[in-house]
């Protein structure tokens, strides 16, 4: 019950993140683990933008949705072409890219 519970409140916070951000609005949210130490350490606050249309550059933060859960990592390029373009993230202190993300998971 505690586990659905949780599962439940992630989804909500994610939903109304990607409101916010479609509406113009920034969010602040909270670090909650230490793949991107040292830079970010859990419990910092991230201020969150759109961007607004613009392709992110290499280097740059970004909070994804994945798997129900908003994720902080930094983009290290870019995998396919065209319609099937998919963004690498990685956490600073990971030792491995996340599996590619869609534009729209941004």
């Amino acid at each position: 019950a505690q586990e659905d519970a949780v599962q439940l409140a992630e989804t909500l916070l994610t939903e109304m993140v990607t409101a916010r951000l479609a509406a113009g609005q920034t969010c602040v949210l909270r670090v909650r683990t230490g793949s991107m130490t040292p830079l970010l350490q859990p419990g910092d606050a991230v201020r969150v933008a759109s961007l607004g249309g613009v392709e992110p550059h290499r280097g740059a933060l970004l909070v994804v949705r994945q798997g129900g859960h908003l994720v902080t990592h930094r983009l290290v390029g870019w995998v396919g072409a065209g319609a099937g373009r998919r963004l690498l993230l990685q956490g600073d202190a990971c030792h491995r890219p996340d599996q590619p993300v869609a534009p729209t998971q941004l």
